[in-house]
């Protein structure tokens, strides 16, 4: 019951905010979906750049690191801590306007995750399996591929509309649930997933509140980055024994 209420108090807040706006400055089908693969593009200077960091923060062992259990994904949590330069080469700005116009509320604070994907067998993907990144607030991420990413090399994957409160009322789990089985998801949603392939330099935007993960790889690797944002500088904090060290 208490997972009912707060799913309708998001609806009332975010719908009548979104009304109140005259300008959108994300479009209708990611706010449908969830999900979108943007026409801009990062060039290959900057890509090129943002991998020989990644590698090399890998191999420096005074580098801040969260591996999976396999080794398969490797993080660098705050990167502009130790990378500053990654700042310029991200579009963070206009990203963080898009997120602001999307939630209806200033995103002040904010760091990226910079990580690198290598095939292991039994690796689950980016994030370890199908999850939400919050029950009932809706998110707003950006993810860049530096890398080209195919079927191959675990993409993005997407259940179009979960971010929706329809979509989670007329679910067969629980309100509060974050994290799902490949059979949960299967056994829901079936074979709707959107999967997002792009080139090298591609852009997406994604509610996580909407149900997601990275896909498990399948053969070689992948290169990314993604901007977390946030409203208040204490829901940041919560990463901060992932964030690099000064």
């Amino acid at each position: 019951m208490l997972g009912l209420v707060k799913e309708i108090l998001i609806i009332l807040r975010y719908s009548l905010m979104r009304k109140l706006k005259s300008k959108w400055l994300f479009s209708e089908e990611f706010y449908r979906n969830g999900v979108e693969l943007l026409p801009k593009k990062i060039d290959r200077i900057s890509t090129t750049k943002l991998r020989t960091f990644i590698d090399t923060a890998i191999e420096d062992k005074g580098t801040n690191l969260w591996t999976d259990d396999l080794g398969s994904d490797v993080r660098i949590y705050g990167a502009e801590g130790i990378f500053p330069e990654i700042e310029m080469l991200l579009p963070i700005d206009e990203m963080r306007k898009k997120g602001e116009s999307y939630l209806s509320q200033k995103l002040p604070y904010h760091f990226v995750l910079a990580a690198k994907l290598q095939h292991k067998v039994g690796n689950l993907g980016s994030g370890g399996g199908w999850h939400r990144d919050s029950p009932f607030t809706p998110q707003f991420k950006f993810i860049a591929y530096l890398s080209d990413v195919s079927f191959q090399n675990g993409p993005f994957e997407y259940i179009p509309k979960s971010h929706t409160s329809l979509n989670k009322l007329n679910s067969k789990f629980n309100l509060d649930k974050m994290r799902y089985t490949a059979e949960e998801v299967n056994k829901q949603w079936g074979d709707k997933s959107t999967v997002v392939i792009g080139g090298e330099g591609s852009i997406l935007i994604a509610d996580t509140k909407g149900l997601h993960r990275g896909s498990p790889i399948q053969n070689g690797e992948r290169y990314a980055c993604t901007v977390y944002f946030f409203s208040k500088e204490k829901n940041m904090q919560s990463f901060s024994n992932f964030l690099q060290r000064a």
